[in-house]
Parts: structure tokens; C-alpha cells; sequence
């Protein structure tokens, strides 16, 4: 058994980056999930619904195999941190017998303290391998298509934004040091930006 033991504060952080790229649709399952990751003995948190993908790393340690757990579920455990005051949480990750058990820590509520610990079963399925992290950004162009719906996905936290793209009808991606989101490309005919310019020019002329 693994555990990692995080801050109210920085698990709500990591949720809402990645969250927002989590899937919605009750037919693919396995796409409404978060994935834990360990990376360096610090904890990652992955989602993708195969449009974007994202990744968010914490300052809390972590040395235990990648795991699932509902994006449900964490919101679920979040509010209850919440509504119990909870400075943090202790999350067991017990990968043979497929579950998670998380426990508050110094949870207080109305100056009483509280016991609260949840136990949520680990969803079944191959969840797909990507970090966005070791993307191969050389050669980065200013021609990116994508959908800019995808954009909502890319967490506003008052951070200075790194934006990187692999070439026209390639993915494109939004990093600071400690996350990531890739959007993935709509494929154009053409060089829509020059096609754009060389129309601005005519009509200057």
C-alpha cells in the first residue's frame, strides 16, 4: 500500500487543472477518470477525454503505482474536506485490492473536531499512456488549428502561460513548470494564416 498525504489546498489545485479534461460521456468511462502518477516521488495528476490532455504535478510525495480515480469522486471528496474543515488528506492507495481510502487531517468543525474517511473503489480499465510533459516541441510554428471550445480547458490561476505548437494541423500545448494541457489539432487545407495575411494585404492594396 501507498499513501500520499496532501494539503486541502493543493489537491483542490491540481483537481481543477486537470479536471476540465476529463471526460463526460457515461459510455466511455474509463475517459471520466483521473489518473495518479508518480513522477520523481511526487504526485501527478493526468486526465484526458482525447481532445486535451493534462497534467499537473504537487508538491507532495508519492512513490506508488499509477491508479484511477473518478473526477466524481474527487470533487465528491473535496466538498466533503470542505463542508469538515479539513486542512488535508491522507490518500491510501491499496492497488491489489482496487480501492482508495481517503481520511481527513486536523478536520474541524464548529470548534469540534471531525473524523471523516471515505473509501472509493478503483474503476477497471487501460487508461491510456501520455505525458504531455515529454512532448517534442522543436520546430514550434505560429500556425496552430485547433477548436478553440478546447480552451476552457486551460486552467485560469493567474500564471504566466507558455504556449508551443508542433506545426499546422499538430498539437498545441499550454505549460508553466509545473503543469500542462495539449489541445489537439484540427486538421485545414491550406496555410489558413497565409491565406489570411495575403487577403489583408489585397484588401489594403
Amino acid at each position: 500500500m501507498s499513501t500520499i498525504t496532501i494539503t486541502y489546498a493543493e489537491l483542490s489545485r491540481l483537481v481543477a487543472i486537470v479536471g476540465p479534461s476529463a471526460g463526460k460521456d457515461k459510455f466511455l468511462p474509463i475517459f471520466t477518470c483521473i489518473q495518479i502518477h508518480s513522477h520523481e516521488g511526487r504526485v501527478e495528476l493526468r486526465a484526458t477525454d482525447r481532445y486535451t490532455f493534462a497534467a499537473a504535478r504537487g508538491a507532495a510525495k508519492y512513490d506508488g503505482p499509477d491508479i484511477l480515480i473518478r473526477h466524481a469522486d474527487l470533487k465528491h471528496l473535496l466538498s466533503a474536506l470542505r463542508v469538515a474543515g479539513a486542512a488535508g488528506v491522507t490518500l491510501d492507495v491499496d492497488a491489489e485490492q482496487e480501492r482508495i481510502t481517503a481520511t481527513a487531517t486536523d478536520s474541524q468543525l464548529d470548534e469540534q473536531a471531525v473524523s471523516l474517511t471515505v473509501t472509493y473503489q478503483v474503476p477497471k480499465g487501460e487508461y491510456p499512456k501520455f505525458n504531455p510533459f515529454k512532448a517534442d516541441w522543436s520546430g514550434t510554428t505560429t500556425h496552430p488549428s485547433f477548436n478553440p471550445t478546447y480552451l476552457r480547458h486551460v486552467p485560469n490561476l493567474g500564471e504566466t502561460v507558455t504556449f508551443a505548437s508542433q506545426g499546422v494541423g499538430k498539437p498545441c500545448g499550454f505549460f508553466t513548470k509545473d503543469w500542462a494541457v495539449i489541445i489537439m489539432p484540427v486538421r485545414v487545407e491550406g496555410d489558413v494564416t497565409e491565406n489570411w495575411l495575403a487577403r489583408k494585404d489585397a484588401e489594403a492594396a
